[in-house]
């Protein structure tokens, strides 16, 4: 009896096993998330580490070297996943922040396209010029 339970256990945990394999998607929302609340705080460096290698450099410098940008919030305003298998992802953000020393506030719209690189989403497009 304790037989058959066990090859009924290892049975059911194998039929469920496709259902416990990780989905990209699941995870794009809170990656987006942590960008946008560390260049919120101005935590340029680690917003970086979000950049593709090819991009992160130029994210620096337009962050990190100048020191005039206040980035206030980013909104997510939409994505859409692109191949079958959901690793590659464009997003579209609404981002609010003024330049010092300007206290003006100025909105803009971001596309930035995302893929999911080494179990990790990385931004693989230049992060835009904010005007």
């Amino acid at each position: 009896m304790k037989r058959i339970c066990l090859l009924l256990l290892i049975l059911c945990i194998t039929a469920c096993s496709p259902g416990l394999k990780s989905n990209p998607v699941h995870s794009f929302g809170e990656t987006h998330k942590e960008f946008a609340k560390r260049l919120v705080w101005k935590d340029y460096g680690s917003a970086a580490s979000f950049m593709g290698k090819e991009y992160r450099q130029d994210f620096l410098d337009k962050f990190q070297e100048r020191g005039d940008i206040r980035v206030l919030e980013i909104r997510p305003e939409g994505v859409e996943f692109e191949d079958p298998d959901q690793n590659r992802a464009l997003a579209w953000s609404r981002i609010e922040y003024y330049r010092l020393p300007s206290n003006t506030l100025k909105d803009l719209k971001l596309r930035l396209e995302w893929e999911n690189r080494d179990n990790g989403w990385k931004i693989v497009s230049p992060f835009p010029d904010l005007p």
